[in-house]
């Protein structure tokens, strides 16, 4: 069924379940300043957060297997 035919406010109702539905993790790492400011710095100028930098990277990995 589209989108458009279920009505604004039962897409927004599903949409709200879909993001509840959504376990993240977090996870942590631990390196050197200069290390951290390199990747601000990469994230930065791809206007990417680490987050999508690191899910890109891992998703990458899946591809290669």
């Amino acid at each position: 069924m589209p989108l458009f035919s279920i009505g604004w406010d039962r897409f927004l109702i599903h949409m709200n379940e879909l993001i509840q539905n959504m376990e993240k993790k977090r996870l942590s790492l631990r390196m050197s300043e200069k290390r951290l400011n390199k990747l601000r710095a990469y994230a930065a100028d791809r206007d990417k957060t680490i987050t999508s930098l690191v899910e890109d990277w891992i998703d990458s990995l899946l591809k290669r297997r």
